[in-house]
């Protein structure tokens, strides 16, 4: 009898086994089938031009409140700029609400055996970004992400009502919210074409299935995975390599002079042409076939009397289209019709197109080299790109305009690049990427010419065959100021052009660096959404007025957009080895909710030479004084280094 029991009871004991396997396989399967029910997964072959060089893949989770989850991944094969085969590796995860604006943004970048990570979140409106560049380097921004739907989630506007319109756009890959118009054709039908500022385009299903995306004018494309071998693309119009390394140990910026020997390799059929106002070949040294010397220097150069436009016999190669500079096209008459009014000075003309191609260029490195119709559509690229935009602009106003071919130190390494010259009764350099003209001594230039077909064979012609030995150089500042950079490392910022270091009370409060026309500001707080905030704003001051004049110009801006500024005391302050003015007041400020809050506010001024500095501490009114020692440790912590002349 008590065998079988014992039967009994393991016969049970298995049963029971089976049967919670059998409900452990059901749940499974019923979690799997919920979450294909939910979730999409696309795959698309990425061309590049007529290169098919990559691929992408596209996972959709549709979350049970109504949220979205897109997952992106690119992988492009690339070859380096030294001759390497590498995978570049982009991969996104965007959270947006059942309205599509977006919530919270992760970017992994993976090249040269780096990986950048970009994390961001929106807070009443703007979406807050921190990019981790390494070694306690922090970069810190926002973006205005009200009304917007990020870029790859376009296709679910077809999914949605009618009334969704949104006002912006935030662009995944660049990390920037843009106002663009968005059209949507086809909608109610089996596909709807969306585009976007009429030269990029999303192809969708009724149900938001993404069929394709593409942008035209740059030959870029997305198109359905196929079988076959992904091809290697070439970076940036093979244009750009590496030179070898940089043998200094400091920053570039700060050189004011260097003596460097340029040596080829053999025979090349290369004839360097290295001199401009920056640069002259050393007469003095020792020259053999394959090398010579050249000196540079750091100069401020001025442009001189000159109109336009100039049809001089020997500035006629400058002025001239071919197949790269397409002045005939529609898109570049277009946009220079922007710059066109009555001034006629060619240095006004000058930096007006170069701010313009700045502003509107956005780096992109894996464009194709285009001619500057299709780059002036949508203007994205690398220097190569940017430089062939602003040369064909100035042609097509009449303004000469040439390529310049060099070297430039680049995280330790000499690399080539491609930059502008301009004429303004002699040539000057122009940077369209950074907008500004060149002064900086460690800049090499190899050749000037007017022909981008030039520059492309002078590339392929000393890649490999090129070396730099540096004999000599001079430093601007070898003191503590000469060597800053600009940016935000743990909680300090530091900007090389304005000669400072400002750090916050400690390392959980949020530094973010903003750029506006013509003021940079660096805002702290101690998180984000905080009513307490820190804020310098550095500024220019070319009619060198004093630090009272500028601070009460200041205060009566304020009382035009405040209500209730009344000034509760006032002194002055001593910051390093200056005295600056400031200002207590109170006020009542509208908030993003549209309520109305008192604050109170402290505004110091401090000016050097023709830089300014506004420092402003702000709180809720009645917090003032608990926040004070917070604002004690930033003055405190404030520096300024000698203005250099």
């Amino acid at each position: 009898m008590p065998y079988i029991q014992y039967w009994y009871v393991f016969l049970l004991h298995i049963r029971l086994m089976v049967a919670l396997r059998f409900t452990i396989y059901s749940l499974i399967t019923l979690s799997l089938l919920h979450v294909a029910a939910v979730a999409q997964q696309y795959r698309f072959d990425i061309y590049e031009g007529n290169q098919r060089c990559g691929t992408a893949e596209l996972s959709v989770l549709r979350l049970e409140n109504g949220y979205l989850e897109y997952h992106l991944r690119e992988t492009r094969s690339l070859i380096d700029i030294d001759g390497s085969n590498r995978d570049h590796t982009f991969f996104a995860t965007c959270l947006s609400d059942a309205n599509l604006a977006p919530i919270k943004v992760e970017t992994r970048t993976t090249f040269r055996n780096r990986t950048t990570v970009v994390r961001g979140s929106t807070v009443d409106g703007f979406m807050h970004l921190e990019r981790d560049l390494g070694e306690g380097k922090v970069d810190r921004w926002r973006e205005d992400c009200v009304g917007a739907v990020v870029d790859i989630m376009l296709p679910e506007l077809l999914l949605r009502s009618s009334t969704i319109s949104p006002r912006r756009v935030f662009r995944v890959r660049d990390l920037l919210s843009l106002a663009q118009s968005i059209r949507i054709e086809g909608r109610g039908s089996d596909s709807a074409r969306i585009t976007l500022d009429g030269n990029e385009y999303w192809l969708a299903t009724s149900d938001g299935v993404l069929l394709s995306y593409g942008i035209p004018a740059l030959g870029r494309a997305w198109h359905p995975a196929r079988r076959g071998v992904v091809e290697t693309c070439v970076y940036s119009g093979a244009v750009f390599w590496d030179a070898g390394t940089f043998a200094l140990d400091i920053r570039p910026d700060n050189l004011a002079s260097m003596t460097a020997t340029l040596k080829l390799r053999g025979h090349v059929g290369v004839t360097l042409i290295p001199e401009d106002a920056r640069q002259q070949i050393d007469r003095n040294a020792a020259l053999t076939e394959n090398a010579v010397t050249v000196k540079t220097r750091k100069r401020f150069l001025r442009p001189r009397s000159a109109t336009i436009p100039v049809f001089t016999r020997d500035m006629l190669p400058y002025i001239r289209g071919d197949d790269f500079v397409t002045l005939d096209a529609t898109s570049i008459r277009t946009l220079a019709a922007t710059q066109r009014t009555w001034e006629n000075r060619a240095s006004v003309v000058s930096a007006s197109l170069t701010t313009l191609v700045q502003r509107r260029f956005i780096e992109d490195q894996f464009v194709p080299l285009l001619p500057a119709a299709a780059i002036a559509e949508v203007p994205r690229g690398t220097s190569i790109h940017a430089t062939l935009l602003l040369v064909t602009l100035a042609r097509s106003v009449g303004l000469p305009a040439r390529f310049v071919f060099g070297l430039v130190p680049e995280n330790g390494r000499w690399r080539s690049d491609v930059w502008a010259e301009l004429w303004s009764g002699s040539w000057l350099p122009y940077s369209p990427l950074s907008g500004g003209l060149l002064t900086d001594a460690g800049r090499i230039t190899l050749l000037h010419t007017p022909s981008l077909e030039a520059v492309l064979e002078q590339s392929r012609r000393l890649n490999g065959n090129l070396t730099v030995v540096i004999d000599a150089f001079e430093m601007i500042d070898s003191g503590p100021g000469g060597e800053l950079h600009t940016g935000i490392i743990a909680s300090t910022y530091s900007n090389r052009e304005y000669r400072c270091t400002i750090a916050a009370p400690d390392e959980d409060w949020l530094l973010e660096e903003r750029k506006l026309t013509d003021e940079i500001i660096v805002l702290m707080t101690p998180s984000i959404g905080s009513p307490i905030s820190f804020e310098l704003r550095l500024l220019r001051n070319p009619q060198r007025l004093s630090s009272m004049k500028l601070l009460e110009n200041r205060i009566k801006a304020l009382q035009a957009v405040m209500e209730s500024v009344t000034v509760e005391e006032r002194g002055e302050i001593r910051i390093d080895q200056y005295r600056a003015p400031y200002v207590l007041y109170s006020a009542t400020e509208r908030l993003s909710s549209g309520e109305y809050a008192g604050i109170t506010s402290a505004h110091c001024m401090l000016v050097v030479g023709d830089r300014g500095y506004l420092l402003t501490f702000k709180t809720p009114e009645g917090q003032f004084d608990e926040a004070r020692p917070e604002l004690q440790y930033v003055l405190r912590n404030f520096r300024v280094y000698p203005l250099l002349k």
